[in-house]
């Protein structure tokens, strides 16, 4: 129990280099489980947001709540209103796959930004900045609709990073950071993501058992030296699933969610 305990808060503070490329698996047809939504247009009907008094700044182009750690700038108040509801959807998914509480430590901004002229702007749809700033941290999602939207699964990817990130920076005010690897740790990441869908489907996934019974999951220190962002569609379906299960077993252990939030 100690070992386990132990490593957990190992885990939390390494971050993650090659994988090999395996053969083809099964991948499972798309989650018909609802994700964030794109922006809508701008004749779209607000988005409710349950439980929490929406607030909203025309004349700066703001929506925000006392209640929540999301800010939303840009765009216009439809736009806002449902980015709001779908970073809040996201929030609520994350603290019940890691049964984690309700606080939160640093505001995480929403800045829709216009696209450059067209042709002209290669900047991502969506990607997240971390910076260290007097006092804290600021947390920022950007987006750039094209056509009025973003893809849907690239926002909810970016929104359990910034959400994530918060709870691994809690405590770290005024500790010098620079040059450390941004927050959260790669594996915590796609391991959420994976939970995250399984919470969804309601079942292991037919992806996740075919990689159990075929013994492809990864060890742990091939899942803390992994660099997701060089694979290819099937070594990261095989990462994020054994960052999956990594994730269950400690999340699983007593006070495992406690430490997690640590």
């Amino acid at each position: 129990m100690k070992i386990r305990t132990a490593l957990l808060s190992l885990l939390l503070a390494l971050p993650g280099a090659a994988q090999e490329i395996l053969p083809a698996l099964p991948i499972d047809s798309p989650s018909t489980a609802p994700r964030p939504s794109e922006i809508p247009s701008s004749d779209a009907k607000p988005g409710a947001v349950p439980g929490i008094r929406l607030q909203s700044d025309d004349k700066i182009g703001r929506t925000y709540s006392e209640g929540s750690p999301f800010i939303i700038w840009g765009g216009n108040r439809i736009q806002r209103s449902n980015l709001f509801t779908a970073a809040g959807v996201v929030r609520r998914a994350v603290q019940e796959t890691l049964h984690l509480n309700d606080r939160w430590y640093y505001p995480i901004v929403l800045q829709i930004r216009e696209p450059l002229a067209s042709g002209t702007d290669q900047r991502p749809p969506v990607w997240t900045t971390i910076s260290q700033v007097e006092g804290g941290f600021r947390i920022e999602i950007n987006l750039v609709p094209r056509r009025q939207a973003v893809p849907g699964p690239l926002l909810q990817e970016n929104l359990v990073r910034a959400i994530l990130a918060d709870q691994v920076l809690k405590g770290k005010a005024g500790q010098d950071l620079a040059g450390t690897t941004p927050p959260p740790p790669d594996w915590l990441l796609h391991g959420t993501l994976a939970l995250m869908d399984y919470r969804q489907l309601g079942r292991m996934s037919r992806t996740f058992s075919r990689i159990f019974q075929l013994g492809r999951v990864l060890s742990v220190q091939d899942i803390l030296n992994a660099d997701p962002a060089g694979m290819d569609s099937v070594s990261l379906t095989i990462y994020r699933v054994s960052c999956g299960g990594l994730l269950m077993m400690l999340v699983e252990q007593p006070k495992g969610p406690e430490q997690l939030a640590k």
